[in-house]
């Protein structure tokens, strides 16, 4: 059975916008694969279409079946985490290799407190909040509901 690891040298899964995040990848698959990537995404859960967007790769060159190798990601600004009623957004890295149907997940926090930014209460959510109002406009209007 295929396996793949993602370890971050952090204890912590919570991360300022434009932070270092480091840590070591490892893969033990049953042949070597042509290509192994560790992916920096974020998407959307909830109500509605899901969105996501790829946003840093990581590409492992010459992998052996069995592997280790360390990583590093600067993080971007944005868009933070988000937990609303509607939608929320969620970060995490993948990793991923080509001759493999498995692959790894490791959820992470980006945002400038150091937790999800949440919607202070359902009726100022409903009642066009700031804070839901700058969530709609990373997605490119102000139509979407948060």
């Amino acid at each position: 059975m295929d396996e793949l690891k993602i370890e971050l040298a952090s204890d912590h899964r919570e991360f300022f916008p434009g932070e270092e995040v480091a840590g070591t990848v490892s893969w033990r698959l049953g042949k070597a694969p042509r290509e192994v990537h560790l992916h920096l995404l974020w998407y959307t859960q909830g109500k509605g279409d899901r969105d996501a967007q790829l946003i840093r790769t990581v590409e492992f060159q010459h992998p052996a079946s069995e592997d280790s190798r360390p990583f590093h990601i600067y993080l971007p600004r944005g868009p933070y985490s988000f937990s609303g009623r509607l939608v929320s957004i969620i970060w995490g890295f993948e990793l991923i290799a080509n001759s493999s149907k498995e692959a790894a997940n490791e959820e992470i926090v980006l945002s400038p407190t150091g937790k999800e930014v949440r919607p202070p209460n359902a009726d100022e959510q409903e009642a066009g909040h700031p804070l839901v109002q700058k969530i709609k406009s990373w997605f490119g209007g102000g139509n979407a509901r948060a």
